[in-house]
């Protein structure tokens, strides 16, 4: 049993750094983002091969140039998807899907797709966790050829705490995230009372000035956006949601978990196009044995808050 805890927790941790990697890069967090990689790491990829982190980060200086100080981007992010990891003791491969997205300039803005591509990785197990040694970046649409020469060798590293400990954090972060896409599958279904069960009783949501608390007021919000009832064969054709890049901090009966989200909507032609991208930021808690959200932050990226409701006339 030991052994295969251990290679989930390992699966588990890979893919919480896959997200990672593009939180960072997303936010220009450059200290967070080369302490994901091993001191003589290799990227390779469209902008070409670096090995060692002081030439991952010229690479990152030179594209991006320095952080400004408060800085929050809402011109650009990751998505990452479709993670395969497959770990063999003290090493690991990985590969996952990227997809780029940046404001196009309509008005308001929306998110617009305009590169997909590949990652694929090396990582090894050290004293501070899993790190990258070797990430060879596909750029598929359009194409670039990475060029990247062998990965460098491996090191290794030791075991961890109680198996009822790891256990108990697999199973908490696999519950968190089946309710991250709860809300959104429920939300999209106009099934109400469900979403206001992924709520705990004094759950609350706010995106702006916009506050409601309680499963009442939860409740009037979602009546006042869509009306009451729905048929009982409904099925939503015009629109949904995607719940992608989850990030989940378990501490005890409490988490932190920041995701992103995009919504499309049926165009015209009927195609979908998307026209909303941005993060929750959540405060979990678990209540009466059940995981649920306990505050939940809506944040527009693309567009912001503002620029929707200046189309709208708001």
């Amino acid at each position: 049993m030991e052994e295969r805890l251990n290679k989930l927790e390992a699966e588990a941790e890979i893919g919480r750094l896959l997200v990672q990697y593009a939180t960072a890069l997303d936010a220009r967090d450059f200290a967070t983002y080369l302490d994901l990689f091993v001191d003589d790491a290799v990227w390779a990829g469209g902008f070409g091969h670096f090995a060692g982190k002081s030439a991952i980060e010229a690479m990152l200086l030179e594209h991006f140039g320095e952080t400004p100080s408060g800085f929050v981007n809402v011109s650009s992010f990751h998505n990452v998807a479709n993670p395969l990891v497959t770990v063999a003791g003290d090493t690991a491969k990985a590969s996952s899907m990227f997809l780029f997205w940046v404001r196009n300039g309509e008005d308001p803005p929306q998110p617009k797709p305009v590169m997909a591509g590949r990652y694929v990785d090396e990582l090894v197990r050290t004293d501070s966790g899993w790190k990258i040694a070797r990430r060879t970046a596909h750029d598929m649409i359009p194409f670039k050829d990475p060029h990247g020469p062998d990965a460098p060798d491996p090191g290794r590293k030791p075991a961890v705490p109680s198996i009822d400990a790891r256990l108990r954090r697999v199973e908490d972060e696999l519950a968190i995230q089946r309710l991250l896409v709860d809300y959104s599958t429920r939300l999209q279904a106009l099934d109400i009372e469900a979403y206001v069960q992924v709520f705990a009783k004094e759950g609350a949501w706010r995106n702006g000035t916009e506050y409601f608390k309680g499963h009442d007021q939860l409740r009037e919000l979602l009546i006042g956006l869509f009306g009451e009832g729905r048929p009982v064969d409904y099925m939503n054709g015009r629109s949904y949601q995607i719940i992608h890049n989850p990030q989940i901090d378990v501490d005890g009966d409490t988490a932190k978990v920041r995701s992103r989200h995009t919504l499309f909507r049926r165009d015209e032609d009927g195609n979908p196009r998307p026209v909303l991208s941005g993060i929750y930021l959540d405060d979990f808690i678990r209540e009466d044995g059940q995981w649920k959200i306990l505050f939940r932050d809506d944040h527009p990226v693309i567009p912001t808050r503002e620029e929707w409701e200046a189309k709208r006339g708001m």
